[in-house]
């Protein structure tokens, strides 16, 4: 990498890190079924088990690093005894080099969707007795709503079944149409998601989403 480059990308990841850290994060990895190690970033919680558990999904061409500006006063609002976890998607991070491709081959919804639930049972989030917080923006939002869907309809298998709590969605990518949000309607219907918060167009908007995340 170029010295120019370098020295700008740390002029930007420098603070994004030192934001983390103030919060009370750290840079973690697990390794998944298929032998990749993932890098995430972890606030522990001050409880055994933990209250609750956020999961935060970034969107396309970010990371969890690169989430910072949205993350760090997410966290703030929770309790200590909340864990929260911010993992770099698949083909994104310190995850590029093992995923990139000449094609969209792995890095589909579903695709996503699978590597998030391999993530979550990886690092034990996902062993039912923890509700999970899902926070989604764009591509992230995508992910986390269907990824509710999936977990609260009972499509997903029973022994990974996450038991979402809550989604909070950040200017979520393709969740547009009328199909989808009819089907939002029937996530909450089922009583299975408290609230499904979208876009915001206000501050008022914005606050009330930080409160319920």
């Amino acid at each position: 990498m170029p010295a120019a480059i370098a020295a700008a990308a740390a002029a930007i990841r420098g603070p994004q890190q030192a934001a983390y850290e103030e919060a009370g994060f750290t840079r973690r990895s697990v390794r998944m079924p298929s032998g990749e190690e993932v890098s995430y970033l972890s606030r522990r919680s001050t409880t055994d088990p933990p209250e609750r558990c956020v999961v935060f999904l970034h969107g396309m061409t970010s990371d969890a690093l690169g989430s910072a500006a949205a993350v760090v006063p997410i966290a703030s609002r929770q309790p200590p005894g909340v864990r929260i976890l911010v993992p770099d998607a698949a083909g994104h991070g310190k995850r590029h080099a093992w995923a990139v491709r000449s094609s969209w081959e792995g890095l589909s919804l579903d695709d996503h969707m699978s590597d998030v639930e391999a993530f979550c049972a990886a690092v034990g989030a996902s062993d039912g007795t923890v509700p999970v917080d899902l926070v989604g923006y764009s591509m992230g939002g995508a992910t986390a709503f269907a990824l509710a869907a999936r977990h609260v309809n009972g499509s997903a298998p029973a022994a990974s079944r996450l038991p979402v709590r809550r989604v909070a969605l950040l200017a979520p990518a393709l969740l547009v149409t009328q199909e989808l949000y009819a089907m939002t309607l029937s996530v909450q219907r089922h009583g299975g998601v408290e609230r499904c918060v979208y876009n915001y167009r206000t501050e008022a908007e914005a606050e009330e989403m930080l409160r319920l995340v």
